[in-house]
């Protein structure tokens, strides 16, 4: 009798061991695949089972049933974005069109005699129609590269050649504007992986912030090591707050109501996201009234 009483206790170890085992490797594999799930794109799929177990189906049934709704959530949300993106990237160029046209008409008005009033009058609707037709292209660049549609050629460039040549070119300017700029770049060639045309728009971009909320002194400096090259620029900028420069890149943020009507808040969004899609990174901070913006290529 004692003997069969082992024997059936050791039957029932033996079943409990089993039974835990197969416990744990089902669960192990749910593990997995949730892991493999939350790392990739939402994809329409279920969970699987490797053992029958009551308890254990019914709780990848309810998981199978969460993540179909979060799929369809996910696709629904996506497509919406999508049709968001159309919409804009067709208003833009609807709206372009028109606008083209009148900035055309008015240059040929420019030829024509007018009074100083009438010339003052025509100036004024150029300075806005310029403006427009800046946010109207920031905003349709800003889509692109929302949706990856941007396709950027990355090869090597001399940033300090390229950043030299442009602050050049503005600094009549800075002049104009009472601002003193102090340039700070090395003599040898900073060489970095950049999009030719995106790393100008960066440059214009940083400079156009530099010249509209620049006063006094702004500085721009240019430093490298055998991993990245980093610009910073720097500006007084006593009528931000650490949160407004928190939100510097965030899109179609202003930082003020001094500012609303200058600042479409793409301009630097859409540096950001350039230099993101080079490898690089973009960020600002607020110390003591001084914004300074910095930029790091990745090096050639």
């Amino acid at each position: 009798m004692l003997i069969l009483l082992c024997i059936f206790l050791g039957l029932s170890a033996l079943f409990v061991i089993l039974k835990l085992h197969g416990l744990h490797k089902a669960l192990k594999k749910l593990t997995a695949e949730l892991r493999e799930i939350n790392q990739d794109e939402p994809v329409h799929r279920h969970l699987q089972l490797p053992v029958p177990d009551r308890e254990l189906e019914l709780f990848a049934e309810e998981l199978n049933r969460y993540l179909s709704c979060s799929f369809d959530r996910s696709f629904a949300q996506k497509k919406r974005e999508q049709d968001v993106r159309r919409e804009i990237t067709n208003i833009s160029h609807d709206l372009r069109t028109p606008l083209t046209s009148i900035l055309g008409y008015l240059e040929l008005l420019e030829d024509s005699p007018l009074s100083p009033e009438q010339q003052e009058y025509l100036e004024i609707i150029h300075n806005r129609s310029s403006h427009l037709n800046t946010l109207i292209s920031q905003l349709y660049e800003y889509v692109r590269l929302e949706s990856r549609e941007l396709k950027l050629n990355i090869e090597t460039l001399d940033l300090r050649l390229l950043l030299q040549e442009h602050l050049l070119s503005f600094y009549q300017e800075f002049e104009a504007k009472g601002i003193s700029l102090i340039p700070q770049l090395p003599k040898e060639p900073v060489l970095v992986r950049a999009d030719s045309d995106a790393l100008m728009r960066i440059l214009h971009n940083l400079t156009s912030n530099l010249l509209k909320y620049g006063a006094g002194t702004a500085a721009v400096s240019l430093t490298s090591t055998p991993k990245e090259a980093i610009l910073t620029c720097s500006n007084q900028a006593s009528d931000l707050t650490e949160d407004n420069a928190a939100h510097l890149f965030d899109p179609f943020y202003t930082a003020d109501n001094a500012r609303t009507t200058q600042k479409s808040g793409l301009g630097m969004t859409v540096s950001r996201l350039l230099l993101e899609q080079m490898g690089g990174s973009m960020d600002a901070h607020l110390e003591n009234g001084i914004l300074t913006i910095t930029c790091r290529w990745v090096a050639a």
